[in-house]
């Protein structure tokens, strides 16, 4: 059982790190975002400099991290649902 507690918050700590991941990607693609805007600031003849990542690749970002987190889900439920069924039989 100790076993399976040990897992289960190993397994929330893994989604924690990717869901703070994933946060700070949209943060950084929302800054870019905003540069890329012209502000009254900046004359129109400066250039912004390119953004770091291109909307595909934040949707392959995005994409891949979904899919971890979904695995992550049903490892998770999996291990719960073992969890009950020991529970049970105490």
């Amino acid at each position: 059982m100790e076993h399976l507690l040990l897992e289960l918050i190993s397994v929330n700590r893994e989604m924690l790190n990717e869901l703070r991941m994933l946060r700070q990607s949209l943060c950084k693609d929302a800054s870019v975002a905003a540069q890329e805007e012209p502000t009254f600031a900046q004359p129109e003849h400066v250039k912004s400099p390119p953004p770091r990542f291109t909307p595909e690749d934040l949707e392959d970002i995005h994409g891949s991290l979904l899919d971890g987190l979904k695995k992550r889900n049903r490892e998770k439920s999996n291990a719960f649902s073992e969890f009950e069924k020991r529970h049970k039989n105490w």
